[in-house]
């Protein structure tokens, strides 16, 4: 998939800026894909992409519950905090980052060190 590239490069731009401002929420496909202007299918390989190039992660949502948690959409989080302000700074909806993103990007810089273990560990 990574040898095919990015054909749609203005929607997967978007797509990544708008990423950005969901940091630590639930990761909802569908509406994601609404909102970048592209399919469900394509959210997915894009999301698939950004991950395996080490730029986004997932955890799954805190429950009391194991079988619920694990039912759950992951949450999302990019592992550089600096990319993800980035982006959101440069996002039309800079109000959200304003009102509602700053304690999600401070949540993603709690979860990095967690995952970059994670990501040492099995390379």
């Amino acid at each position: 998939m990574l040898a095919t590239g990015i054909q749609k490069s203005r929607e997967f731009l978007k797509f990544v800026r708008l990423l950005a401002g969901r940091v630590g929420e639930l990761l909802d496909y569908s509406n994601l894909g609404t909102d970048a202007g592209v399919d469900s299918k394509t959210t997915k390989e894009w999301v698939s992409i950004l991950e395996r190039m080490h730029i986004i992660a997932f955890a799954l949502p805190f429950s009391s519950d194991l079988s619920s948690g694990l039912i759950k959409s992951p949450k999302v989080y990019f592992i550089d905090t600096g990319l993800a302000c980035r982006f959101i700074i440069i996002n039309y909806c800079v109000r959200r980052f304003i009102l509602q993103p700053k304690g999600r990007v401070s949540e993603t810089g709690s979860a990095r060190p967690a995952r970059m273990a994670s990501i040492a560990s099995s390379a």
